[in-house]
């Protein structure tokens, strides 16, 4: 019975402590957890733009399906977020890229770690979110 009880207050203050961890923006933690408020929108065309930061994906896909995350600065000046699912290939910035379409998939993709210091205020700004093929130029 002590055993019982040791364990179970050892397991509670153990999450309680981890629960307490932040990274330092409230920010930060949330951006993903609020991707339903992202504006979502299919290209029409080809594309090209700059990268202004990309994160790749943390593993490749298999039985989840995974994705990369793109900032790109359009020709015309708008700044969007790209998903490219299954995307393995590094983008450096400033580096110019071709984006193309891809329909919005029905079961949403493992998003790169938001927990990373990923340009997140940056990422916490743009809200016109697509779903492309992101492949050098």
């Amino acid at each position: 019975m002590r055993i019982s009880i040791f364990l179970f207050l050892f397991i509670a203050i153990s999450n309680f402590g981890y629960s307490q961890q932040a990274t330092g923006d409230a920010r930060i933690d949330s951006v993903y957890d609020k991707r339903e408020k992202w504006n979502y929108f299919e290209l029409e065309n080809r594309t090209v733009g700059e990268v202004i930061s990309h994160k790749l994906a943390e593993f490749a896909c298999g039985k989840i399906s995974t994705a990369s995350i793109t900032i790109v600065k359009l020709q015309n000046n708008d700044t969007i977020r790209v998903i490219s699912i299954c995307n393995t290939v590094i983008f450096k910035e400033n580096e110019y890229i071709n984006l193309l379409p891809e329909s919005i998939p029905l079961i949403k993709p493992t998003l790169p770690s938001a927990n990373c210091k990923y340009d997140n205020i940056l990422d916490a700004i743009i809200k016109n979110t697509t779903y492309a093929r992101v492949v050098k130029q």
